[in-house]
């Protein structure tokens, strides 16, 4: 009976000390910022980067094992773990011609240098749609990290 008692206490230590999963994660990435900065600069940082530097897990010397270092692959690299040869995401911009695909590239999008007019402009490019819908979303993040 002891033994039983024992095994049972154990079990419900385990379940209970068992880490929930989070709601919510917020993955900022600051494009072309060197770590360094954050350090450097870190007298200047008040409300949003220093709360994020004092609460949020950042890391010193990350390093990706793929070239070329290229946004796309970048970010999907950070999020899944996976490599761009494992994700299939190897580039900031491709092309698919099967007549149901949508058009999509990594913003900002230059007109006429990384993509033609004609392809951003088609009925198959969801590249403004989605330029709009994630302006006012980068304006209240930036807004709310940037506020004293």
């Amino acid at each position: 009976m002891r033994e039983l008692f024992i095994v049972v206490l154990a079990a419900t230590c385990l379940v209970s000390a068992a880490p929930q999963e989070p709601k919510l994660v917020l993955f900022i990435v600051v494009d072309q910022c060197r770590y360094d900065y954050l350090t450097r600069f870190r007298d200047e940082f008040h409300g949003g980067f220093n709360r994020l530097l004092e609460n949020g897990a950042f890391f010193a010397s990350a390093r990706v094992d793929f070239f070329p270092t290229l946004t796309a692959p970048g970010h999907a690299a950070m999020l899944s773990g996976a490599s761009p040869s494992a994700s299939g995401i190897v580039g900031n911009d491709w092309f698919d011609t099967a007549p149901d695909c949508r058009l999509m590239h990594c913003l900002p999008v230059r007109r006429n240098s990384a993509i033609a007019d004609e392809a951003l402009d088609s009925t198959r490019s969801v590249v403004q749609r989605e330029a709009s819908n994630r302006l006012p979303v980068q304006m209240a993040v930036l807004h709310r990290l940037l506020r004293s």
